[in-house]
């Protein structure tokens, strides 16, 4: 058989079945005239049973104009369908040099829908997250929500602009970090374990993307061990580790990843705080806090007393903006 006349053959055949959907009510045999009749007029050349385009009437002319918008409707839909946000470059980074875990992520994204980008922060982390932000990175704060919660983590809609934007999302997570030994004698070292990913866990995929793992060592000395999926670099003299870049990330892909290293921030935990607000007439106004701060990460160390100012700082599991 002619190719021309098979791949004829397929548009006949996609153009029946429109046809028999717009024409239910109808019967076969006015579904089939009208599908000879628009085929004469769309490929002359595909076959006797079609009639001249010269003897198409004006009804009949009418009638196939509906039936193209019908077809190029349906190819808008399916495209549209098709279609989904592609994560083309993205850059983490994981600062681990303090009690607290922040992670910012930059993503260029292409394809983005008018339903936004779906952003996961992946299990386990996603049960030690306190703060999330998003915008765009030389634009407006966006629109954070969650869409959902299950086994893989918690899912979060970022309510971007349509089409090709670059996003800017930060994160801050407590009680992240495992210490390891459990307990020290006063006065030692105190390290612990950073488990995350290797690869930006996203439901999309992604092109290119580097992940820098920022630590509290100062030598390469001060890193007991990780994982290293190449490629791997160490950099600043053991200060951070970069992994990346990897290419051709499918969605949802993960591969875990684990740091164990010197860390000798305070890991205080507020398990009390009271708050004061004084109120005057005057420009007096003013807050204060008061909470019990016990070091969670030394076995030995007693709870102590503490009075602080507002100074923008986690707070047990809630953190605010200055934290950044």
């Amino acid at each position: 058989m002619d190719p021309h006349n098979m791949r004829s053959a397929d548009h006949q055949e996609a153009l029946r079945q429109i046809l028999s959907a717009q024409y239910s009510s109808h019967s076969q045999r006015t579904v089939s005239k009208d599908f000879w009749s628009c085929s004469a007029m769309l490929w002359p050349n595909t076959g006797e049973r079609c009639a001249p385009p010269a003897l198409a009437s004006p009804a009949l002319a009418r009638r196939c104009t509906m039936i193209l918008r019908v077809v190029l409707s349906f190819g808008l839909v399916s495209y549209s369908a098709l279609s989904a946000p592609v994560n083309r470059d993205v850059m983490r980074i994981l600062d681990a040099t303090s009690a607290v875990v922040k992670q910012r992520v930059d993503v260029t994204v292409d394809e983005v829908g008018s339903s936004g980008y779906d952003y996961v922060v992946p299990a386990p982390a996603s049960e030690h997250l306190a703060f999330i932000f998003a915008k765009q990175l030389k634009g407006a704060e966006l629109s954070v929500t969650l869409k959902r919660s299950d086994a893989t983590g918690k899912t979060f809609t970022i309510h971007s602009p349509e089409g090709s934007v670059v996003l800017r999302i930060r994160t801050v997570f407590t009680r992240m970090l495992t210490p390891l030994p459990a307990s020290i004698r006063q006065g030692d070292d105190q390290f612990v374990v950073l488990e995350d990913s290797h690869y930006f866990l996203s439901p999309y995929p992604t092109t290119s993307q580097t992940l820098t793992v920022k630590l509290d060592g100062a030598g390469k000395s001060e890193i007991v061990d990780y994982t290293q999926l190449e490629p791997s670099t160490l950099k600043n003299k053991g200060g951070a580790i970069v992994f990346g870049p990897y290419g051709d990330v499918a969605a949802m892909a993960s591969s875990p990843m684990r740091v164990h290293f010197l860390n000798n921030a305070p890991f205080a935990t507020f398990t009390d705080v009271l708050r004061e607000i004084e109120v005057g007439s005057s420009s007096r106004s003013g807050s204060r806090r008061r909470g019990i701060l016990p070091v969670r990460m030394v076995a030995h160390a007693p709870p102590f007393l503490a009075t602080l100012r507002p100074t923008g700082v986690a707070l047990g599991q809630y953190c605010c903006r200055g934290a950044f």
